[in-house]
């Protein structure tokens, strides 16, 4: 889906989506990390209360949920970035719309 949207941008537009899908993308050695920690859940989503849930949970499975989660990372993380890409190439058309509507007043 956004690959065939950033065929069409122009280079300049291009580069902006990827100034800004890098600024806000997660790394997959970060997300490595945080999951080793435990903070995974913070660092890709945001999630407190699941990562408060997940500690928890730690305690009384015995690392079981730990070492799943570290099965799902991979598969998380891809999705993740692909919701960033889409919600750059959304934010990219909204100011893209108040450029076009402000040239045209």
């Amino acid at each position: 889906m956004v690959s065939a949207e950033l065929d069409r941008l122009p280079d300049e537009q291009r580069l902006a989506f990827f100034e800004e899908y890098d600024r806000r993308r997660r790394s997959k050695g970060w997300a490595w990390v945080t999951w080793f920690i435990g903070w995974h859940f913070v660092y890709l989503y945001g999630r407190w209360g699941l990562n408060v849930l997940y500690f928890l949970a730690f305690g009384i499975t015995l690392g079981i949920w730990w070492l799943i989660e570290g099965f799902k990372l991979p598969r998380r993380l891809k999705e993740r970035n692909a919701d960033i890409a889409i919600a750059v190439m959304r934010d990219l058309r909204a100011v893209e719309g108040r450029d076009a509507e402000a040239a045209a007043t």
